[in-house]
């Protein structure tokens, strides 16, 4: 009885540890800007860092410090790495724009249609009073509403 104890908390462990793998957003990346650019930066070195080993490469080969066989072998290497690097920062770029960014930072005045920043209060061209989070939401710019 112990030990079926013991293997059936030992299950549910491992159900609860490894859950996370078997959900539906196990694949999916979230997109969080700073470590999307974090992510971005660590690329770029690592692209810079590989072109910048084939040049060394190329260098010491011109120098006849490399065999033809190991310049072949370093710049096949490096630039296998840089171009995988490069396709995962286009890869990250298009996920980026890929994203829905809507910032919406002014709207129309429901009175007199003139163009309100979001924070404002009142209209600066008519002196309406604009409707907050708690009334009915602002009249976003290109919207147009049946009241006249």
């Amino acid at each position: 009885m112990e030990l079926f104890l013991i293997v059936a908390f030992a299950v549910i462990a491992w159900i609860y540890v490894l859950r996370p793998f078997w959900s539906p957003e196990a694949g999916r990346e979230s997109w969080d800007p700073a470590l999307s650019a974090d992510r971005l930066a660590d690329l770029q070195k690592r692209k810079d860092e590989a072109l910048a080993a084939i040049k060394e490469a190329e260098f010491d080969w011109n120098m006849n410090k490399l065999t033809r066989e190991d310049y072949e072998a370093i710049r096949t290497k490096y630039a296998q790495i840089a171009l995988a690097t490069m396709d995962e920062i286009k890869r990250l770029d298009q996920a980026q724009m890929a994203k829905p960014t809507r910032s919406i930072s002014r709207y129309d005045c429901p009175r007199c249609g003139a163009e309100q920043s979001l924070t404002a209060s009142f209209c600066f061209a008519c002196g309406q009073k604009l409707p907050r989070q708690g009334g009915s939401r602002p009249v976003l710019r290109g919207e147009h509403t049946s009241a006249g």
